[in-house]
């Protein structure tokens, strides 16, 4: 089934409510940096805070049941990947069920084994299939972008690359200009000396998605990364992806910029304990992202 989706008036307060009721059930062996990011898969689900954590224990609780101690999917991540399959409606057991048909498809289209990434991969076909329920052939599209994605930067493409594979072979564009976009933006970043490895690798992915000519796209990255750092903010190649992603706004680079140091201010004031630095500007870029995308003339809900 498709997923739920309500995005919140006020994404910052609906996700302090989230960590508030995350807080309440946390036990003293859980990290907080995963729990805070799975609170933040559930922003765009309606209902009482409360019941959404409750619901995703028990979800995250029957997949651990279900794919047994051995399993790479354990540990505080089963709660991200519970968020997710509660916005879709469906139980732990039934989660476990389509990862297993899916990584069926993922051998008979001879790629890597990897449950973990597999998995990832999976919740994100989750996102377009009809009903929710990925196909064969979705996954043998992600395996032609991945194989495109080996040519262009095999020393960086590696399972962990499934996730953003499979998002690509999701937005419809034909092979040889998925190739084309990625290498293009690729080089337009490193021309403006940012660095070479995993992380640009997938900042060129999520840019794909952003409006725009690839040099145009790569100076408005440039931008906003020196906007921050303007700000006083230490940035590094770890923060590429939330700037990749905060490029798809339709938003001058001051307005982002302000409203994302406002919301992690304020994360920085609310939660207990306190998030890091590094944390708090991802968890404040992504309530920012969701607060000013509808401010985007073309903003729609998929």
């Amino acid at each position: 089934m498709k997923p739920t989706l309500e995005i919140p008036s006020d994404p910052l307060q609906r996700f302090l409510s989230l960590t508030e009721a995350v807080a309440a059930r946390k036990r003293w062996f859980q990290g907080w940096s995963t729990l805070r990011y799975a609170a933040m898969g559930l922003q765009t689900l309606p209902g009482d805070p409360s019941d959404m954590v409750d619901r995703m224990h028990e979800i995250a609780a029957e997949m651990t049941e279900k794919l047994g101690w051995f399993s790479s999917v354990r540990g505080d991540l089963r709660f991200c990947l519970a968020a997710t399959t509660l916005r879709h409606g469906r139980s732990g057991g039934e989660f476990v069920q389509l990862l297993e048909q899916t990584r069926g498809f993922f051998r008979e289209a001879k790629l890597r084994r990897n449950e973990l990434h597999e998995a990832l991969a999976m919740v994100v076909l989750m996102e377009t299939a009809e009903n929710g329920l990925p196909f064969r052939e979705q996954v043998f599209r992600l395996r032609d972008v991945h194989e495109g994605m080996k040519n262009q930067t095999r020393l960086y493409t590696n399972t962990d690359d499934y996730p953003a594979a499979a998002l690509l072979a999701e937005h419809g564009d034909d092979l040889e200009t998925i190739d084309r976009r990625l290498s293009d933006l690729h080089s337009s970043l490193r021309a403006l000396k940012f660095r070479q490895g995993n992380q640009l690798q997938l900042a060129t992915h999520l840019l794909y998605f952003a409006h725009g000519d690839d040099p145009l796209l790569a100076s408005r990255f440039k931008e906003l990364y020196q906007a921050f750092s303007s700000a006083g903010l230490h940035m590094h190649n770890g923060d590429y992806d939330e700037i990749a992603t905060l490029c798809i706004l339709e938003q001058p680079a001051d307005a982002i910029v302000s409203r994302v140091l406002a919301d992690r201010e304020t994360m920085f004031e609310r939660m207990k304990p306190r998030p890091s630095k590094q944390e708090g500007f991802s968890l404040a870029s992504a309530t920012s992202f969701l607060a000013l995308v509808q401010r985007d003339k073309d903003f729609h809900v998929l």
